[in-house]
C-alpha cells in the first residue's frame, strides 16, 4: 500500500480533464467485460444516461459517468484484477455467474466460513435474484 501511495500520490502521471481521462480509458480492453462490445466511453455514457433517465440527481448521473475512470491505472501497468472491482467480490460465497469465477479460488479468504455462505442468499443481497 505504501509503495502504491508513493507511486501515485505524487500525481506525476499527467493531468487530464474528465473527458480526456475517458478517452484515455477508451484505449483499454477490459477483460472483466467479456459480455459487451461497448467501448469504455459508450459504457460510461450508457450508465450515466440510465441513471439520468431513472430521475436520479445530477451528482449521481456524474458518478455513473466517472465510476470506471480508476481503470486507467491498468494503462500505467497495474493488473486488471487489482483495479477492476467486479472481478473479485469479497465477503460472501462466490457465484458461478461472476466474471472469471474460476479465479475466486486464488483469493486467500475464499475458504473462510464467511465466504462459504449460500450463493443464493448472496445473489438476493446483491439484487441479482
Amino acid at each position: 500500500m505504501i509503495a502504491k501511495e508513493k507511486q501515485y500520490f505524487g500525481l506525476n502521471k499527467g493531468e487530464k480533464s474528465i473527458w480526456e481521462a475517458a478517452e484515455f480509458l477508451n484505449t483499454l480492453v477490459d477483460d472483466s467485460d467479456p459480455d459487451t462490445d461497448l467501448t469504455q466511453i459508450e459504457h460510461l455514457l450508457q450508465t450515466s444516461e440510465a441513471i439520468r433517465k431513472d430521475g436520479h440527481p445530477r451528482w449521481f448521473v456524474l458518478t455513473g459517468f466517472i465510476h470506471d475512470l480508476g481503470k486507467v491505472l491498468c494503462l500505467w501497468g497495474e493488473p486488471q484484477w487489482g483495479v477492476v472491482g467486479d472481478t473479485f467480490p469479497v465477503g460472501c460465497a462466490y457465484s458461478k455467474d461472476i466474471v472469471f469465477p474460476s479465479t475466486s479460488r486464488l483469493i486467500p479468504t475464499s475458504t473462510t466460513p464467511c465466504t462459504k455462505r449460500n450463493t443464493e442468499s448472496t445473489s438476493q443481497i446483491a439484487g441479482l435474484a
